[in-house]
């Protein structure tokens, strides 16, 4: 039973206790009429009043406790924003005031924790990237290209669509160092880093896979499309002047192409097959791209000009 029902219930109680105490008092000497006619002044009486003290309990008890509980159900589900209006000087007042003192520290502490939220958010992010990437290149690194190579190995098996995985490695890359310095091996591994990007569709991954060798992830792509991706790569690292200028050591790359076969479905194994051709495209004479399985191939018979297109 609420308040109100409970203050209207001892109204009422006491307004029968008072008629009847009346009527045993007066019944004996006052006339009917009379006591009828005292009877209904003092119902409207009653009623008056009990119309008074229900509305005053509406006003400063029933809305103000409503407009708490409802601030408290709000609170518990993480909502702080909202205020209890309670303007009384009494202990609703005072409950409301500090109901609202405890909602502006809890606001307080969610912006807080929001804010850091986001920063360990960032912090992981960045450290996240960090641990996949070159610092020098900012390629991917060894281990991320390694697990993406596992995943698209099962998304392309899953799919029976094609595969390649391309090892490029700098021809001559200690005589370039020696010659310009450390510092000058750096800016040219970054601008190699940038001609292998600019080769590159989003969804291919480019990794620095140790010192002057790079790997490369090509998705949905056949032997004519990673040929024709090894060779822009090729003509725009023997383009690349850098230090030499016409002058001294250069650099060139020569390049190994592995694909994914039936007997060639594993990490280790597309690595392994594309690191020797790699090896094969360096004893036949730099320079140039080598596929797994097949036979050299020379840097004008390659891929004729016009035609090096991605192909997926």
């Amino acid at each position: 039973m609420g308040i109100r029902q409970k203050v209207t219930a001892a109204i009422l109680i006491l307004m029968i206790a008072t008629l009847a105490i009346l009527y045993f008092v007066v019944a004996g000497s006052v006339a009917a009429d009379v006591i009828v006619m005292v009877t209904i002044v003092l119902l409207s009486g009653f009623t008056a009043i009990l119309v008074v003290v229900n509305t005053t309990i509406a006003h400063l008890v029933i809305s103000p406790t409503a407009e708490l509980e409802c601030a408290m159900n709000l609170a518990k589900t993480g909502v702080f924003d909202t205020r209890i209006d309670i303007r009384t000087r009494d202990e609703l007042g005072d409950l409301a005031d500090s109901f609202n003192q405890l909602l502006n520290l809890l606001e307080r502490n969610e912006y807080k924790n929001q804010a850091l939220a986001k920063r360990l958010k960032n912090s992981f992010d960045e450290a996240n990237l960090q641990a996949h990437t070159d610092t020098l290149t900012e390629l991917s690194n060894r281990r991320y290209l390694e697990k993406q190579l596992s995943i698209h190995i099962c998304k392309a098996l899953a799919e029976q669509s094609k595969l390649a995985v391309v090892f490029c490695d700098l021809d001559g890359f200690k005589k370039y160092n020696d010659e310009y310095g450390h510092q000058e091996g750096d800016e040219a591994l970054k601008a190699v880093s940038m001609i292998i990007k600019a080769s590159l569709r989003e969804s291919d991954i480019a990794a620095r896979y140790g010192g002057e060798e790079f790997a490369l992830v090509l998705v949905q792509t056949d032997i004519s499309g990673a040929k024709a991706v090894s060779e822009r790569v090729r003509r725009a690292v023997e383009n690349f002047a850098g230090k030499n200028e016409g002058e001294g050591p250069g650099l060139t790359i020569s390049i190994g192409i592995a694909m994914l076969t039936s007997t060639s479905q594993t990490v280790n194994s597309l690595i392994r097959n594309a690191d020797q051709a790699m090896y094969q495209a360096k004893h036949a004479g730099k320079n140039q791209i080598i596929v797994f399985g097949q036979t050299g191939l020379s840097r004008a018979a390659l891929m004729p000009p016009g035609k090096l297109e991605l192909k997926n």
